[in-house]
C-alpha cells in the first residue's frame, strides 16, 4: 500500500541456471551421488534429512575458495607481513608464517579448510607469470597449511591409539592395485589423475591408513584402492583459448644435513637432479641450504631418484638419492634405512637383525638414552623403534 509497484507485464527475469526441483528430485540427486561414492554417505542422509540437494555439501567449500582467492590477492599486492612462530604456536617454533597488515593471521588453525586453501594458492605458486619472490611467499603460506594438516593427520593417528592393533610387518590394504618398490600415495595418484589425498582418504584405504600412518611410505605389496575419477564441467566462451592448469603439484623435497657433531650445515652450494618414472620434466636446481641445514625443493609427483651433489671443489659429495623407497617403520629395512640416514653403520644385510644393527641399534639407544638391546632379543623394542622414527622424521 503506498508503493508503486512495476508493472509485471514490463519484469524480465533472468532465469539462465535456476533448475526448480521437487523433494524427491533433491534426494534422487543425493541418491546418485551416495551410489557413485561422490560424497560420504552420512553426509548424504544429512542432507536429504534437511530437504536439500547436492549444493548443500559445498557451501562450506565456496566460503574456503573465496578467503584462499582473498589471500592470494593480498599477497599479490604486497599486503603482508613475515613473521616467525611464536612459541606456544601449534606449528614448529621459528616456522615463518603470514600476517595481514593489521596483524591478524592468514591461516585461522580451526577454521580453515586446509586441502581447499592449498589448491587455490598452488594456483598462484605454479602460475610462472608471477614474480619469483611473490611465489616464494605463498610457498611460505603453503607450508603453514601443510603443517597443519600434518598436525591434524597425527591427532587423529593420536585418538586411534588406544585401539591400536598389533604391528604388521607383511602387505596390507584391499585394493586392485599392488604398491612396487618406489611407489608412494603422491606417485600413484599421480600416476591415476587423483590428488593423493584423494586415495589417502577413501574409506577402501582405511586399514593401509590405520598402519601405515605416513601417506609416503608403502611396502611393496600393499593393496591400494583408487576410486573412479569424478566429472567436472566448466562453462567457457568459445571461440577463445582457455588454459586449464592441473592442481596437486608439485611435492615438496625436504631433506636436512648434519655433521660429525650433529650440527645443521649451513650455507652449503648443492645442485638436485631428479629422475621421473613417467618423463615430467625437470630442470636441475641449485641453491644453498638454510640456517637449519635444510635442502627444500619442488618435485614432480612421480619422481623415483636423484642425485646431490653438495659442496664445491675438491670436498664436494655427490649423493644418490631414492625416492618413494623408503620401507614402513615396524620393518627390519625400515629401520636399517632410517638408522642409514642417520650415520648409523648398519651394514648390508637390510633384512635381519643381524650383528652389524644391533651394534647400530645399541649405539641409537646409548645416544637417546635408551635401554639398551639385550643379547638374546629376536626384535627391536617398540620404544626404539618410535625413537628411531621420531628422530629420523625430525631431521626430515
Amino acid at each position: 500500500k503506498g508503493v508503486d509497484l512495476p508493472d509485471p507485464e514490463t519484469i524480465t527475469l533472468a532465469l539462465e541456471g535456476f533448475k526448480p526441483q521437487s523433494q524427491a528430485a533433491f534426494n534422487a540427486e543425493v541418491k546418485e551421488a551416495i551410489q557413485n561414492q561422490w560424497i560420504d554417505p552420512r553426509q548424504g542422509l544429512k542432507l536429504m534429512d534437511l530437504g536439500r540437494g547436492i549444493e548443500g555439501i559445498f557451501e562450506s567449500e565456496q566460503r574456503h575458495y573465496a578467503r584462499a582467492r582473498g589471500e592470494n590477492l593480498a599477497i599479490e599486492r604486497g599486503e603482508y607481513e613475515i613473521i616467525e612462530s611464536p612459541e606456544g604456536s601449534p606449528l614448529e617454533v621459528g616456522t615463518p608464517v603470514l600476517i595481514h597488515e593489521d596483524s591478524s593471521p592468514f591461516m585461522l588453525p580451526a577454521n580453515d579448510d586446509h586441502p581447499v586453501h592449498i589448491l587455490l594458492h598452488e594456483e598462484l605458486l605454479l602460475d610462472d607469470s608471477k614474480p619469483w619472490d611473490m611465489r616464494q611467499v605463498i610457498a611460505i603460506h603453503i607450508n603453514e597449511h601443510q603443517q597443519r594438516l600434518a598436525l591434524n593427520a597425527q591427532a587423529q593417528i593420536d585418538a586411534q591409539a588406544e585401539a591400536e592393533p598389533a604391528a604388521v610387518s607383511g602387505p596390507v590394504g584391499q585394493g586392485d592395485y599392488v604398491a612396487r618398490d618406489g611407489d608412494c600415495m603422491a606417485s600413484i595418484a599421480f600416476d591415476h589423475g587423483h590428488f593423493w589425498e584423494t586415495l589417502w582418504n577413501d574409506p577402501g584405504n582405511s586399514e593401509l591408513q590405520q598402519v601405515r600412518q605416513d601417506p609416503y611410505v608403502l611396502l611393496p605389496g600393499d593393496r591400494v584402492t583408487i576410486p573412479d575419477k569424478r566429472r567436472k564441467d566448466e562453462q567457457i566462451a568459445p571461440e577463445q583459448r582457455h588454459r586449464f592448469r592441473r592442481r596437486g603439484l608439485p611435492e615438496t623435497l625436504r631433506i636436512r644435513f648434519l655433521d660429525s657433531e650433529g650440527e645443521p650445515r649451513q650455507g652449503v652450494p648443492y645442485e638436485l637432479d631428479i629422475t621421473t618414472r613417467g618423463g615430467s620434466p625437470f630442470t636441475p636446481v641449485k641453491g644453498k641450504t638454510d640456517g637449519d641445514g635444510f635442502l627444500q625443493v619442488f618435485i614432480p609427483p612421480d619422481a623415483t631418484e636423484g642425485e646431490i651433489k653438495l659442496g664445491e671443489g675438491e670436498e664436494q659429495e655427490i649423493l644418490p638419492i631414492l625416492l618413494g623407497h623408503l620401507d614402513p617403520r615396524e620393518t627390519m629395512t625400515g629401520i636399517n634405512a632410517r638408522l642409514r640416514n642417520l650415520g648409523f653403520d648398519c651394514g648390508e644385510n637390510d633384512d635381519e637383525l643381524d650383528e652389524q644393527t644391533r651394534l647400530a641399534v645399541m649405539e641409537f639407544q646409548e645416544e637417546h638414552g635408551l635401554p639398551l638391546l639385550a643379547e638374546d632379543a629376536e626384535k627391536i623394542e617398540a620404544d626404539t623403534v618410535d625413537r628411531i622414527d621420531e628422530v629420523y622424521s625430525g631431521s626430515n
